[in-house]
């Protein structure tokens, strides 16, 4: 920028002048300074990664499915028993093949059988029951789990409060040949920790 000053004959009017180019100036760089801090370097990228929403928490699972029990871990009773728990009283009433109903039949080799149990709630703690809390090992250690379609009436899956009681069967598909059957069942106690028990169901 070229500044033109007046006559030296006024100085009053050359201090003047000097003073608004000054002023000039100064609103000059304030702009760039201003441009500056509004930079698109400076912005926020448009295309940075998303914050990623929080994970769900799975639902609550209503009841837990019992773990295996070991052999040798409780005693092992006899059909017809009547056997106490800390909270629960359970009798097996009744083990016998079962026939198929439909066309829905055993693998070439093995069969159904059935086992009738009866389990009643003896305290207050609440005792849930179901034909998968329920499983058969053979003489090779396998565990079977409980099938559908075998024999009636089946045994239904409950919450019993002291003094309630509930029987049917369970029906496992088992090998043919096998008469080494030991069933194992553990309810899911509420407050009562684990309470399995076993019997031997061979026929």
């Amino acid at each position: 920028m070229t500044l033109v000053l007046p006559s030296p004959a006024n100085p009053r009017r050359v201090a003047l002048v000097a003073l608004g180019a000054l002023v000039a100036l100064g609103a000059l760089g304030g702009g760039c300074k201003r441009a500056a801090r509004r930079s698109p370097a400076d912005a926020p990228s448009a295309s940075a990664a998303p914050v990623a929403p929080p994970r769900p928490v799975p639902a609550a699972v209503d009841s837990a499915p019992a773990a295996r029990v070991e052999p040798g871990a409780v005693d092992t009773h006899a059909p017809g028993e009547a056997v106490t728990l800390p909270d629960y009283r359970i009798t097996v009433l009744d083990v016998k093949e079962c026939k198929p109903r439909s066309y829905y039949r055993p693998r070439e080799g093995n069969r159904w059988l059935g086992v009738e149990l009866s389990i009643e709630a003896t305290t207050e703690r609440e005792v849930r029951t179901s034909p998968f809390f329920a499983r058969i090992i053979d003489r090779e250690g396998q565990g079977h789990s409980a099938t559908f379609d075998g024999c009636k009436p089946e045994l239904r899956a409950s919450r019993l409060s002291k003094g309630d009681r509930v029987k049917g069967y369970v029906t496992f598909e088992v090998p043919a040949s096998d008469t080494a059957l030991r069933l194992e069942y553990d309810p899911f106690v509420i407050g009562g920790g684990k309470q399995p028990v076993a019997f031997l169901v061979g026929r």
